[in-house]
């Protein structure tokens, strides 16, 4: 440890990415504050059952390497969750201050808290160094701005911290590799990090280039914590131009074979255009590295797009939502309509031939009736192609506009279980709530959802075009609901093992695959042993 370092801060990351952009921004506060830190990163991928869990092997590396430190640090997701439940099981008997950080400890602490003792409350920056810092000074930390606590069975809620609004007085997140683990998927190992990030395997590289979201929508987690700062700063912040571009620079240094940077902010067309036209013209001339932005229809115009697109823009993925005014207006408070989503594509579509088109669609929404989800295929049907179409659950987030509502209707009962990717077509799964099985609505959930994927004159995700047409006829509709429940959930069964066949004989495959790999390891292990004990005498 650096003789002029306050301590050492282990922070660990339990998401599938190896970018871990949390635990990076963290660090480097951390590090401009004197201390000395450690990051681990424990990727696993939240499709797959079969590997959520770490081996014993693991855990037990991680606890050895992480015993010298002041104060351990947990990011984790509403997926990764049970991988963070796991970890604390054992950092817990270390006897180290403990925290869990990121999107889901904030909006759901509660439910954290029978796992942890302490969780940082939305952004960490501010609470982490003070936090470490009395730490470092024998002081009782558990008072710290941001932290809620869970003292012997009392919870104690501390005020929020104040929002960072300069976002330039903030350093460039910790890619300097100097003290960096990542586990070997393979056989469970931690292995430092040496040299430049190659490691990483980046192609791609997601950055942030703002924080905050300018849409009040009722289902995002923005509007949670658009409440939970309410009078603590302004929301929405961007990054100086200057700055974006000396980031981006930076990272180029970092990862010299980058193929493309993913800014993964909220909605990076929420700046004015003529902050866009000067990033474009600068980018364009320093960067020149291909990216990829959020937007919204809102925010969408075709100034904003036309220099991207000259500046290397070469995918812009944008929410829609629904297909119907009623839900996007009324459930999501989303103040756009049909036809304005519609006149938006067209522009969109003039430059299909220079850019990857991304439409976000939710669904398994209770609040939607059948003829909204039709709706929604409609607009698909009638949206300039090619594009492609990603379908995401909607999650209820604890104290979101929409969780409130919710609650009062009496459509759901409460907010303990996270989201467990219900609706999973990536790895060749689709597998609908048990609440929607007997829900009318559970014929058109399962033609949209597989519809998820890209959309062509000839194709709407996995069905035909054709086909489609035939799928919601408002005569096969009609068929549908004449039928006995038992028959009509047999058919629908029939259908879903039809169009996920391929699906699942790949997924058969992949397993196939693992358990040859898994005898072969062992038979390599078992031979290693043999040699090792040499013949008998």
């Amino acid at each position: 440890m650096n003789k002029k370092s306050k301590g050492i801060v282990t922070l660990i990351s339990v998401d599938y990415t190896l970018e871990a952009l949390g635990i990076r921004n963290l660090s480097a506060v951390l590090r401009q504050a004197g201390f000395t830190t450690r990051l681990i990163l424990l990727p696993k991928n939240p499709y797959l059952s079969y590997e959520n869990t770490y081996s014993e092997k693991t855990l037990a590396a991680v606890a050895e390497l992480v015993k010298d430190s002041i104060l351990i640090g947990v990011s984790t997701m509403s997926y990764s969750k049970d991988l963070a439940i796991q970890l604390t099981g054992i950092l817990k008997t270390l006897d180290i201050p403990l925290v869990w950080g990121g999107i889901h400890p904030t909006i759901k602490p509660q439910e954290c808290l029978e796992y942890v003792d302490s969780v940082c409350i939305g952004e960490g920056e501010r609470t982490v160094v003070d936090m470490a810092g009395k730490i470092c000074a024998n002081a009782d930390y558990k008072d710290t701005p941001g932290l809620f606590v869970n003292d012997k069975g009392q919870i104690r809620k501390n005020e929020i911290a104040s929002l960072i609004e300069e976002l330039d007085s903030l350093p460039y997140p910790d890619f300097d590799f100097e003290n960096e683990f990542v586990l070997d998927q393979r056989t469970g190992d931690l292995k430092k990090i040496y040299g430049d990030g190659s490691h990483l395997a980046l192609s791609n590289l997601s950055i942030i280039l703002a924080r905050g979201c300018p849409h009040t929508c009722t289902y995002c987690y923005n509007s949670v914590f658009k409440n939970l700062y309410k009078g603590k700063g302004k929301w929405l912040r961007f990054n100086s131009i200057e700055y974006c571009i000396g980031l981006l620079k930076y990272f180029q240094s970092r990862f010299p074979d980058v193929k493309n940077f993913q800014i993964v902010d909220d909605n990076f067309l929420a700046r004015p255009t003529d902050s866009i036209s000067r990033f474009a013209k600068i980018y364009k001339r320093e960067i020149k590295t291909p990216f990829s932005v959020y937007s919204s229809p809102k925010t969408f115009n075709e100034d904003k797009m036309s220099v991207l697109i000259d500046a290397g823009m070469n995918k812009i993925t944008i929410g829609i939502q629904s297909g119907s005014d009623y839900i996007n207006q009324k459930i999501y408070k989303r103040n756009q309509d049909r036809a304005k989503l519609l006149e938006m594509a067209k522009q969109v579509n003039k430059y299909r031939k220079h850019v990857f088109i991304l439409y976000d669609f939710l669904a398994l929404n209770p609040y939607e009736k059948e003829s909204d989800i039709l709706s929604t295929i409609a607009l698909m049907r009638e949206l300039p192609k090619p594009y492609y179409a990603s379908l995401n659950e909607l999650d209820f987030y604890p104290g979101s506009e929409l969780t409130k509502r919710a609650l009062d209707d009496g459509i759901i009962k409460d907010t303990s279980k996270s989201s467990t990717f219900n609706i999973v077509i990536e790895e060749g799964l689709i597998r609908l709530k048990k609440e929607f099985r007997d829900s009318d609505s559970r014929y058109a959930n399962l033609i949209y959802a597989l519809t998820k994927g890209l959309h062509s004159r000839w194709v709407y995700g996995v069905i035909p075009f054709f086909l489609l047409a035939a799928l919601v006829h408002p005569i096969t509709i009609k068929t549908i609901h004449a039928m006995p429940k038992f028959i009509s959930n047999a058919l629908i069964d029939l259908i879903l093992a039809f169009f996920t066949s391929k699906y699942l004989l790949r997924n058969l495959y992949r397993l196939t695959v693992l358990a040859r790999g898994k005898l072969l390891s062992l038979r390599i292990k078992f031979s290693r042993r043999i040699e090792h004990i040499g013949p008998q005498t």
